[in-house]
């Protein structure tokens, strides 16, 4: 039986109710969709249950690039005509002389600040313009001068980039829509597109000039993403992801992604590739304090090329990872929020989030407890044996990489055993005497993580795993290493007779307060390794750590 756990032991009021939900599925007739995209461009529908539901709307969009490129000239002009930016009183230009912003000074879309109270203040039109002017500048500034992405086109004939502020009403806080497609030269088009943004935000969880500014952050890089790295129209899921991410890396101090973190506590079930995006912020947060922005941004530019999951998981590899490991530390940082929270190995404000939800508790009768239960490729459960004052919380995580990074949504089988006492070496040994074991069905993979409750649940030992190491059912190696290593060491592999395979210096990984560094198993000459036994040698410090594995083909 070919199987893979990676397994890791340590120690152990929102103000609105959540927008979104799976929106309803745009009508496959061109008729009826184009007067589905009419009511959505004027805000007028035929019932409740068609509005939008979502924060931006780009799950619209994808429908409206999807009908574009399958479809002939005539239906896209009518697409276009539908699409054509709203026509408004005046205009000002940004400081920068990028941004050029547009607006009623009277009448229903008409903008204005908010006063203490949450009241809209007459006569503020031009401010607030002018703070949406700022909004917009400080972006740029952000995301394209600081991190580096690449701007977005101006619409054809035009020499700056327009935003329109509308009464979005209803909870929408912004609308990136494409104009035109710009080019082809990437393995999906891009598109010009001009943005949409409130004309208060009176009553949003962020009211006022809060809720402007993170909309600037969100929208404008949605505008990036679709002008300078192409549409993959069945991922909107990373798109969102990254914009609300970006919510937070531009104005860290506004909390509005807050708001879509419940559906992810409340459901981690649903596989990572199948959220709507907003709730998966955490994620880019994870992955900025752990590899600032590089990581994302070299993402983005692999979007060129491949599909953003693979992407993610290119741009990974070449700083020591892999998405799968991301996603193990990425459940394990989800467990600890709320009253659970340790910032000082997960999120900074971890306290302020949700707590997580406990799938299943089971008290152990007559020294044991079982759990059986199915999960899809990237979803997560956490599940509880307990005895008496004892508990112990088991994070369990389904990586298969190949389906994992294809988004096929089957499900896996597993069996978790826990007991305390009479159980053989197959079983992993907590330090409060109980043991535990994993199984699941050849060639499956998982991560699995043991959190006691007021003690600490085991020790970083030093070694590597899987070891036995399968390369057909296991991306990686990973070797755990000295909590007093730098954070980055010396790797090589040896054959018995001392001769060097490998030598790569790998970035430390904590992975839940445990050094590792992990390796994808392919040797220097671009080649995987073959079966045999190797020993290893990881060297920092003027200090080395050594072991061995062995490869095996079955």
């Amino acid at each position: 039986m070919n199987r893979t756990f990676f397994v890791f032991l340590f120690p152990a009021l929102l103000l609105a109710t959540p927008l979104v939900r799976a929106q309803e599925q745009a009508p496959s007739d061109p008729a009826q969709f184009l007067d589905w995209l009419r009511a959505a461009r004027a805000g007028t529908y035929a019932t409740q249950a068609e509005a939008p539901v979502d924060k931006c709307n780009f799950r619209l969009v994808a429908d409206v690039l999807r009908e574009w490129e399958r479809s002939g000239p005539v239906y896209r002009q009518r697409i276009q005509a539908i699409l054509r930016p709203p026509t408004l009183d005046t205009s000002i230009v940004s400081p920068s002389g990028f941004f050029e912003i547009h607006f009623d000074t009277t009448g229903f879309d008409s903008p204005a600040m908010l006063d203490n109270d949450g009241n809209r203040q007459p006569g503020t039109a031009f401010l607030y313009a002018v703070a949406a002017a700022a909004a917009f500048d400080y972006a740029y500034q952000q995301e394209i001068d600081s991190i580096g992405y690449e701007r977005p086109p101006f619409q054809f004939g035009a020499s700056r980039y327009h935003v329109f502020i509308k009464n979005m009403g209803g909870g929408l806080y912004g609308v990136t829509w494409p104009v035109n497609p710009y080019s082809y030269k990437y393995r999906r088009p891009t598109y010009t597109s001009y943005i949409e943004v409130d004309n208060d935000y009176k009553g949003y969880y962020s009211p006022g000039i809060e809720g402007l500014n993170v909309t600037a952050a969100h929208e404008f890089h949605h505008a990036i993403q679709l002008g300078g790295y192409g549409f993959w129209d069945t991922d909107t899921f990373f798109y969102e992801l990254s914009s609300t991410f970006m919510e937070d890396r531009v104005y860290p101090d506004i909390n509005d992604y807050y708001l879509y973190l419940k559906e992810l506590f409340d459901d981690p079930e649903v596989p990572f590739f199948r959220r709507s995006g907003y709730d998966l912020a955490l994620f880019g947060i994870l992955m900025y304090r752990r590899y600032g922005d590089g990581a994302l941004l070299k993402t983005w530019n692999n979007i060129r090329a491949m599909p953003p999951m693979f992407a993610l998981d290119e741009a990974l590899k070449e700083r020591g990872g892999r998405m799968v490991q991301e996603y193990c530390t990425f459940s394990l940082w989800n467990y600890f929020t709320g009253y659970r929270a340790d910032t000082s190995q997960s999120y900074r404000e971890g306290a302020a989030y949700p707590t997580m939800k406990i799938l299943q508790k089971t008290e152990i009768m007559n020294s044991r407890a079982m759990f059986f239960d199915e999960l899809k490729p990237l979803a997560t459960e956490y599940l509880q044996a307990y005895r008496g004052p004892d508990t112990v919380t088991f994070v369990v995580a389904n990586v298969h990489s190949d389906y994992s990074l294809q988004k096929m949504n089957v499900p896996s089988q597993y069996t978790l055993d826990v007991m305390t006492e009479g159980y053989d070496d197959s079983y992993r040994q907590l330090t409060n005497g109980w043991g535990y074991k994993l199984t699941a069905g050849e060639g499956e993979t998982f991560c699995y993580v043991a959190v006691l409750s007021g003690a600490v649940g085991g020790v970083c030992e030093s070694g590597v795993y899987p070891n036995p190491y399968h390369p057909a059912s296991s991306d990686f190696l990973t070797f755990r290493i000295s909590d007093k290593a730098p954070p980055r060491v010396d790797l090589a592999v040896f054959t018995p007779a001392m001769e060097a395979l490998y030598r790569q210096n790998l970035r430390v990984q904590k992975i839940g307060g445990c050094n590792t560094v992990a390796w994808n198993g392919y040797l220097s000459d671009g080649k995987r390794i073959p079966p045999g036994v190797y020993f290893y040698t990881v060297a920092y410090k003027g200090q080395t750590e050594y072991g061995k594995f062995a490869v095996v083909d079955r």
